[in-house]
């Protein structure tokens, strides 16, 4: 019988959250890079097609890469405040 507990759980919750975060910023990417290839391609011209062209995907990455780091510190803090370590279990 598997014994799990709220630190546990905790952990589990902690790596779904950062899967499901990857996911959507790699679609909020492709949704961008789409909308901007598909309003040169095809002459579109409105409010969102202009938002999205007056991106900066240097900044972008740069703010990405900037929110990654964050995320693993808090979870690196997380992990040792809880003491995750000593009760890691093979689920």
């Amino acid at each position: 019988q598997c014994e799990t507990n709220e630190n546990t759980q905790l952990a589990i919750t902690t790596k779904g959250f950062s899967a499901v975060c990857s996911v959507r910023l790699i679609l909020a990417i492709y949704l961008i890079d789409f909308v901007q290839s598909f309003s040169v391609m095809f002459n579109w011209n409105n409010a969102l097609t202009r938002w999205a062209a007056s991106l900066d995907f240097n900044q972008m990455g740069i703010i990405l890469v900037a929110l990654f780091v964050i995320a693993w510190v808090v979870a690196i803090t997380i992990w040792h405040v809880f003491k995750l370590a000593d009760k890691e279990q093979i689920i």
